[in-house]
């Protein structure tokens, strides 16, 4: 089923469209849609509260049930810690890929089959492949609002400049460590690399 959705690029505010492919199971019959703007806006809202919830809720308490040591963060500040430091958020990352078996009741679809494809879309209506890139990137807006000032969703600041030129680039957990040497590149630098930053 090929999906026509109009996504919004949050970046630099420009709208485009895109074909999504969604793999279907379990022999359900093919559907077309076309989405407005607003809806398309509204789902991607709902999609990333859904995320965001997930991640701050049964997410962090698995992750703490696995690292004991999370524990001393706390599950009330486990989010807003984890995605400020880079390398707890690599491990944290590293702990959910050594322990597939325990976020299972997470990924699943929207009728709650187990998804292993990262690719499929879940529940959220987002893949796990679309999740780790936002994880990535608010982690990015995070520290570069910290190391370079400003608003990182305002292309006019420092941390806006370089989210702006990188964001479509920040796609894979690899990344994360890499955050901090991301900071201090020249934005002309970063434009000027494009793809060749994935190599």
């Amino acid at each position: 089923m090929i999906v026509y959705i109009q996504r919004l690029d949050r970046s630099d505010g420009r709208r485009r469209w895109a074909d999504r492919a969604a793999a279907l199971q379990g022999g359900i019959g093919m559907t077309h849609f076309l989405s407005t703007p607003s809806q398309a806006v509204s789902e991607h809202r709902a999609a990333v509260r859904f995320i965001n919830q997930t991640l701050k809720g049964p997410a962090a308490a698995a992750l703490i049930d696995l690292d004991p040591a999370l524990a001393l963060i706390g599950q009330e500040r486990f989010y807003d810690t984890v995605m400020d430091d880079s390398s707890l958020l690599e491990g944290c990352l590293r702990v959910f890929r050594q322990n597939p078996q325990r976020f299972r009741d997470l990924l699943v679809d929207g009728q709650g089959r187990p998804v292993n494809d990262e690719r499929v879309p879940l529940r959220c209506g987002r893949s796990l492949q679309d999740i780790v890139a936002m994880i990535v990137r608010t982690h990015a807006k995070r520290h570069f609002r910290s190391a370079l000032g400003g608003d990182p969703d305002d292309p006019t600041s420092r941390a806006g400049g370089l989210y702006q030129a990188i964001s479509a680039y920040l796609l894979h957990e690899w990344q994360v460590p890499l955050v901090p040497h991301y900071a201090p590149l020249p934005v002309a630098l970063v434009r000027d690399l494009g793809p060749a930053l994935l190599d």
